[in-house]
């Protein structure tokens, strides 16, 4: 039971974010405040080193990085960029904060809902040896048949069922997809929490082996920086932006340099606050306010720096 719920507040952590992500833009607060700026703000120690890449941009925590860019691995598992430590991410006061509003509204939603997700789970259970048992003996068209009637037809699910969809994939298998109104969870629109599954006739083996000591558990995670490292590289060579946020556990890149040139008009203007958040969310950063309250001219390339990638 310790298990599922664990895994139940996972899945709700996620779908809170997603949540709170619309809440935001539903009514979004763009009001400057110093207050908040504390929260947001993320001291670095950049430094510049003498050769390594020169194209692409990285943004960290709301510093534009200065090139040229050169990574490294340190403790085996720790991944920096010109001294600043990108993987794991470092946690800001604010991000800290989000986690814990996250957290807390998936222990609240679990305590309404959690009797309803120890009844998928059931039959989730029942339904795959279901599956398996009838798509043998006669086809998979009347295992489907007989999913929807399980999920369809359960009294206590019948109460936060919005939809249930199954799809066959493959040569045998299926996924199924509920639609659920939990009770606590939902966004401005109370949008149901999707709940997903896959049944397999002959289940797959595991993706990859959990380590079983710490030397495996330090081998897995080293390989695992490395593979980012070579990720980065390549796209940063591809003139990309690599953004690293105290809101995503994982650094990524994206777009091209001309994105750079447009946050930096923005961040330059005239505009308020106000005004150059809504702009910055436009260009789909992934946090406009790390940006802005990080954010000093002396650190920032000019637009004379950035007039090569007008016309990319």
């Amino acid at each position: 039971m310790g298990s599922k719920k664990n895994l139940f507040i996972i899945i709700i952590s996620a779908l809170c974010l997603i949540s709170l992500t619309q809440a935001q833009e539903y009514r979004p607060q763009f009001e400057y405040s110093e207050e908040e700026a504390k929260l947001y703000r993320m001291p670095i120690k950049q430094i510049t080193p003498k050769d390594g890449i020169w194209t692409g941009h990285v943004i960290a925590y709301g510093h534009y990085i200065k090139p040229p860019y050169k990574f490294e691995i340190r403790e085996d598992t720790f991944l920096f960029v010109n001294n600043v430590q990108i993987y794991p991410t470092l946690i800001s006061k604010v991000s800290i904060a989000w986690e814990e509003e996250l957290e807390k509204r998936a222990l609240e939603t679990y305590k309404r809902s959690g009797v309803y997700m120890d009844r998928v789970e059931y039959l989730f259970d029942l339904a795959r040896s279901v599956y398996r048992e009838i798509t043998l003996n006669k086809s998979r068209s009347a295992a489907i048949d007989s999913l929807y009637s399980i999920f369809k037809n359960d009294t206590l699910l019948k109460k936060i069922l919005a939809e249930i969809t199954i799809t066959p994939i493959g040569e045998s298998d299926a996924t199924l997809c509920l639609d659920l109104h939990l009770p606590g969870y939902g966004g401005p629109d109370n949008i149901p929490a999707p709940v997903m599954t896959t049944f397999y006739l002959n289940p797959p083996e595991p993706p990859f082996l959990m380590p079983k000591t710490e030397e495996e558990r330090i081998a897995l995670a080293k390989e695992w920086v490395e593979k980012l490292v070579k990720e980065y590289e390549e796209g940063l060579k591809r003139g990309e932006i690599l953004e690293v946020s105290s809101f995503r556990r994982i650094p990524c890149t994206y777009g091209s340099g001309r994105r750079i040139l447009q946050m930096v008009k923005i961040l330059r203007s005239s505009q308020n606050f106000e005004e150059k958040c809504l702009k910055l969310k436009q260009l789909h950063v992934v946090d406009e306010k790390e940006i802005l309250y990080n954010y000093t001219s002396k650190e920032w390339p000019t637009l004379e720096d950035l007039k090569q990638w007008e016309d990319k």
